[in-house]
């Protein structure tokens, strides 16, 4: 069974639901908290999909806009706000398809944004207007128009001094702007009905899974990879997909083909590689799912497991689908595995494992990490405004996520008295 040390989890009832009980004049309830913890942004959420919307929307309104501002119309991304109507948003309309309960949970988040905000305060600058749902389905697509740049490694078994882990480091590389430094996000994610608990590396009002973290045991991450869908063909954000996987994927014999099955139900306007990894009731491993548009081979996504020893590392390319080219980062984490795995090197500990994958770092790097997928145990290190790392942070998933079901019974309890 994965084991997390849960921590202190005593909370007093003023605490808990002074944030989350009259909302606006309406007293509509905010199932969230929003909290500090060293120095970063912890959103807690619980409730049904539009409860959770809503409370997102709400809790973080200013952020949302500001991001969407900063960063999605910024001339680094968008050459003139103006394409913004003219183009991105017809084209969403057209081809992008989300789920249902994705879709309704922005409406909600919508619902939040414009309770908390007067009028004046919700007009989105460079377009001169408020923001519509339309606009948020845009930003979770936004990330297909391509170019994560990341790398991350798993390794388990014989590779690691202690325990079975997984252990897993990962780096999220990606443009940035002034504004977006500095507004990442952790989301915790109280279970739902067909839903996990689980722990996102995000941005505020961004939906879906860049680095996600269950309580199932399960670690998702997304990478692109240069891969453009046809024209005309209707298409599903990634990392709503992804998202999909981490709240449903249960232990299983087979999660990594498990896995496959989701991202086969639908096209997507860009390549990706999905590392997963795994550590099922003590059953561990990991996989690397790499997707594109050619349904020819593999129904479009072909699974990458550990061979010779028990690490996988992903970057930026297929290895199975295509031929697979040169990658300094790739190179860097790999040889790191292998050193380890021939006895040339200590077998990878918390530690080791965060000098490793920072030996993959690039300046493009909008936060690394490293997380224990048997113990919980993660370290999240955010790039700021300045440009510079910042300060790592030690946190829990394990105690997160039980801090979010004491929030969600705690709200809940109010609310029956």
């Amino acid at each position: 069974m994965t084991r997390w040390p849960l921590g202190s989890l005593l909370f007093t009832a003023v605490l808990l639901l002074a944030p989350s009980l009259a909302a606006n004049a309406e007293e509509r309830p905010v199932h969230g908290v929003l909290e500090e913890e060293q120095g970063q942004r912890i959103l807690y959420l619980w409730g049904t999909p539009q409860q959770r919307g809503y409370a997102e929307g709400y809790l973080m309104a200013r952020p949302i806009l500001d991001l969407i501002a900063g960063f999605c119309l910024h001339p680094k991304v968008l050459p003139d706000p103006r394409l913004w109507d003219q183009w991105v948003v017809p084209t969403v309309k057209a081809r992008v398809e989300v789920r249902d309960s994705t879709r309704a949970r922005y409406a909600a988040m919508l619902r939040g944004i414009r309770e908390k905000l007067p009028p004046e305060e919700r007009i989105v600058e460079p377009l001169g207007r408020e923001l519509e749902l339309i606009d948020l389905v845009a930003s979770l697509a936004q990330p297909d128009a391509g170019g994560f740049a990341c790398s991350s490694f798993v390794a388990y078994h014989e590779l690691l001094e202690d325990g079975e882990g997984p252990l897993v480091g990962r780096n999220l590389d990606y443009m940035s702007t002034e504004h977006s430094l500095g507004e990442q996000l952790i989301k915790v994610e109280a279970p739902r009905e067909g839903a996990r608990g689980w722990v996102s590396l995000g941005y505020p009002g961004l939906l879906g899974c860049l680095t996600g973290f269950s309580d199932a045991g399960v670690s998702l991450a997304i990478h692109d990879v240069p891969a453009r869908a046809k024209k005309g063909v209707k298409v599903r954000p990634r990392i709503d997909a992804l998202g999909e996987v981490i709240e449903t994927l249960e232990p299983c014999d087979d999660p990594s083909l498990r896995a496959a099955e989701i991202f086969r139900a639908q096209a997507y306007g860009f390549g990706a590689n999905a590392m997963l990894a795994w550590n099922f009731d003590g059953e561990t491993g990991a996989a690397v799912l790499e997707i594109d548009t050619d349904f020819t081979k593999d129904h479009g996504v072909s699974v990458r497991s550990a061979e010779d020893y028990p690490f996988v590392v992903c970057s930026n390319h297929h290895r199975m689908r295509t031929e697979a080219i040169e990658c300094n980062r790739f190179q860097a984490l790999y040889d790191g595995c292998e050193l380890t795995a021939n006895l040339e090197a200590d077998p990878l500990d918390f530690e080791s494992g965060w000098n490793l994958i920072d030996r993959a770092s690039v300046k493009a790097t909008i936060y690394r990490c490293v997380y224990d997928v048997e113990t919980g145990d993660l370290r999240f290190q955010p790039r700021e405004a300045d440009g510079n790392m910042g300060t790592a942070v030690d946190l829990n998933v394990g105690a997160l996520l039980a801090k979010a079901n004491e929030l969600a019974a705690e709200a809940e309890l109010a609310g029956s008295r």
